[in-house]
């Protein structure tokens, strides 16, 4: 498994453009680690050429009603979530294990290939910080949550305290919202909230007797 150099996201140096992989049920969020095997002839050439480019991938949702147009240009949800290739593995077969993290929210602009595969011009989208007296309030409100739910390891409980509790809220509920069993209507409905305390507000009825996986919380 060969490993990218491990460097922030730097959106000053984004082209702008990036390679979609449009699914119809999974939804990558900022900040959250996903694992994809990669078969499909122009996906392998998309991931050929990104490994070689900018290490991006745009993961988009397919709206309803994809199915018949698959190997065409099915619709797709307009926010998309710019993932970095941590990670990749080609087998034998020329297929791809790839690792992708969650780097920013981006809007599609416009297409500007289709054929072998698709590629956008996005604009990055930056969180609209709450101003309100409430942010405080909801920052405790979703600490309080998860700390619940931990399993009691004290050297679990202190990473969360000492790195993951430090996170911007929005990027505090993104993790949340990734470790999350929801389908991808719902996931998207986190994805395209740039306003955080919208976001907030959105996650906070799912979070209602929610279970919730503390391996999120181990990642470096």
């Amino acid at each position: 498994m060969s490993r990218a150099e491990d460097l922030p996201f730097d959106p000053s140096r984004f082209s702008g453009k990036v390679p979609l992989f449009p699914l119809p049920d999974a939804v990558l969020l900022p900040g959250q680690e996903m694992k994809l095997c990669v078969f499909e002839l122009r996906y392998r050439a998309m991931i050929q050429t990104a490994l070689t480019g900018e290490l991006l991938v745009g993961m988009a949702l397919l709206k309803p009603g994809w199915e018949p147009h698959y190997l065409e240009s099915p619709d797709i949800y307009p926010v998309i979530c710019v993932g970095w290739i941590r990670s990749h593995e080609r087998l034998d077969d020329g297929r791809f294990n790839l690792v992708l993290t969650g780097q920013e929210r981006a809007k599609v602009e416009s297409e500007t290939q289709k054929i072998p595969y698709r590629v956008a011009e996005v604009t990055l989208l930056k969180d609209e910080d709450p101003h309100s007296a409430d942010v405080e309030k909801d920052r405790k409100w979703l600490i309080q949550w998860i700390e619940k739910r931990l399993p009691p390891d004290s050297s679990l409980k202190d990473l969360f305290r000492n790195r993951w509790s430090k996170l911007p809220l929005g990027r505090l509920a993104d993790a949340v919202s990734a470790s999350l069993k929801v389908t991808p209507a719902v996931k998207y409905s986190l994805l395209e909230a740039t306003a955080v305390n919208e976001r907030i507000q959105r996650l906070r009825p799912l979070l209602k007797g929610m279970k919730m996986t503390s391996d999120v919380w181990k990642k470096p």
